[in-house]
């Protein structure tokens, strides 16, 4: 089973379709989105998306 960090970038990049489209709208290079999808997003940033994106299914499963 994935991670929850994991779980959340496999859904932003199901919302916003490209990584390129992503480090835009969150003002990241291209290199920090690569390594989202590789170790998944930053503990850090997680209570930003939960609030940006409450429709996620990776919240469901953490609660």
């Amino acid at each position: 089973m994935k991670k929850l960090e994991e779980q959340v970038f496999d859904e932003l990049l199901g919302e916003f379709k490209r990584k390129s489209v992503i480090a835009k709208t969150f003002g990241l290079s291209a290199a920090a989105v690569t390594k989202w999808s590789k170790n998944g997003v930053p503990l850090g940033r997680l209570p930003y998306l939960r609030l940006a994106f409450p429709h996620f299914k990776a919240w469901k499963k953490s609660k």
